[in-house]
């Protein structure tokens, strides 16, 4: 049974192979996988390869301001599986989700290769999120999504570089300071993305934390 993603308090083909890198599916761009044989520092883990070229929308580019991380909440998932999802959530007025509510899906071996990156089509065509659960960081913020349960057990150490590069690229392209690349948790009255998400090592200094009465 496919698993439901989503990472509320209250997320039938092969996976490519397990190595990190940009999805060749969703970008049509070839990658070569690590050709060392040895285990890498986290720096070499994850294969950007032209990442500010590949990550780059063909439409004009969102004022974005904020990241915001998720974890899915599952053990398996993907973006057709999150997709698949969302599509049958609802909003305030009753329309259905045009689809996965995040930017970015990054994976864990289990749907999508470990570490592998996929932009989603809200990446792509430069459209709000639906994922942070207030108007303001949906508009102004970058959703992603690292798949996993992160309440009992880490991301892998693909996952960890994968995220941090990845943070990395978005905070420098769109000016963003450490300050404003949030958790979930963050925003709303929520576990997401789970107690043992290595948000330091990820990344540096702290998250702008809302007070109670702030959060939407």
């Amino acid at each position: 049974m496919a698993a439901v993603s989503g990472c509320r308090s209250e997320n039938a083909t092969a996976p490519p192979p397990a190595w990190s890198g940009i999805s060749q599916t969703r970008l049509n761009t070839p990658l070569k996988p690590p050709q060392n044989s040895h285990s890498p520092h986290l720096s070499e883990l994850f294969h950007f390869a032209s990442i500010s070229n590949l990550f780059e929308p063909v439409v004009e580019p969102r004022a974005w301001k904020y990241i915001v991380v998720h974890h899915s909440a599952t053990e398996s998932g993907s973006v057709e599986s999150i997709d698949r999802a969302h599509r049958e959530r609802k909003d305030a007025s009753g329309k259905s989700w045009l689809g996965v509510g995040y930017h970015f899906v990054i994976g864990n071996g289990q749907g999508m290769a470990d570490g592998l990156v996929e932009p989603t089509f809200r990446w792509r065509e430069q459209l709000q999120g639906a994922h942070a659960g207030s108007r303001l960081y949906n508009e102004e913020g970058i959703g992603i999504c690292v798949i996993g349960d992160f309440s009992d057990s880490e991301p892998s150490p693909r996952q960890i570089a994968a995220t941090r590069q990845l943070i990395s690229h978005l905070s420098q392209r769109y000016q963003i300071s450490a300050d404003r690349v949030l958790r979930h948790s963050d925003l709303q009255a929520s576990e997401c993305p789970g107690g043992r998400f290595p948000w330091e090592t990820i990344v540096p200094g702290d998250p702008l934390t809302l007070k109670e009465n702030e959060r939407p």
